[in-house]
């Protein structure tokens, strides 16, 4: 069984920090503007990225599982809420394209067939399945008596390069959304933190990590 709270951390004021990383002039040319000082910059206020890395590592006494679990709850909700927050912008028109950057959106239905798609296609069934695994109780179970399945640190990975994928699009393709939306903030912090939880626990292979390694860099992570 696991707990659902959700860390304090997403409880603290949102504010602005530092970071010594810039996007590069290359970068800039082709229109990634979420590379550039003034919006890598910006954290959550009143905590440092070194603050921020040590709430990653399992405490002492937790079960790594039971860890996981509430964790990937926790970062499933956030990423969720600032991506309803631009459906109306991620639309079948918009966002009809097959592929972003380094991304190709590829989905792997139940029997291992791959189906190219569109990004809208594509994220909309990435919340859908996601959605199914952190809400089944064979899966994330709740309750004293349950244990977790003998293959739920493989489906952990999967959802967090799943929801990676979300990340990469809507810093891709929404990122002048969430400027006027004013949810830069929120979305650098889950970025980062994000990003910190899945070094720590191995979560994301390299490879898919390339599409947004300048955004890593940026960040100096």
């Amino acid at each position: 069984m696991f707990c659902t709270t959700i860390p304090q951390i997403w409880r603290n004021r949102l504010g602005a920090g530092t970071s010594k990383k810039s996007g590069t002039e290359e970068s800039r040319e082709k229109g990634k503007a979420y590379l550039l000082d003034k919006y890598t910059g910006e954290l959550l206020d009143k905590i440092s990225k070194a603050e921020l890395r040590e709430t990653v590592p399992v405490p002492a006494g937790v079960d790594i599982n039971e860890w996981l679990a509430t964790n990937t709850l926790s970062f499933y909700n956030h990423i969720n809420q600032i991506y309803s927050t631009i459906t109306d912008y991620c639309t079948a028109v918009t966002c009809n394209n097959l592929s972003s950057g380094n991304t190709s959106f590829t989905w792997v239905d139940e029997k291992g067939k791959k189906i190219r798609m569109s990004a809208h296609q594509y994220l909309e069934l990435v919340i859908i399945s996601v959605e199914k695994l952190v809400t089944d109780e064979g899966t994330f179970p709740t309750k004293y008596d349950q244990e977790f399945p003998i293959h739920f640190q493989t489906t952990i990975k999967r959802i967090f390069r799943l929801m990676f994928h979300v990340l990469g699009h809507i810093y891709t393709s929404h990122f002048n959304n969430i400027l006027e939306l004013g949810e830069l903030l929120v979305l650098n912090t889950v970025f980062v933190h994000f990003m910190y939880f899945q070094m720590e626990h191995n979560l994301i292979d390299a490879k898919e990590l390339q599409s947004l390694e300048d955004l890593v860099q940026a960040f100096n992570l």
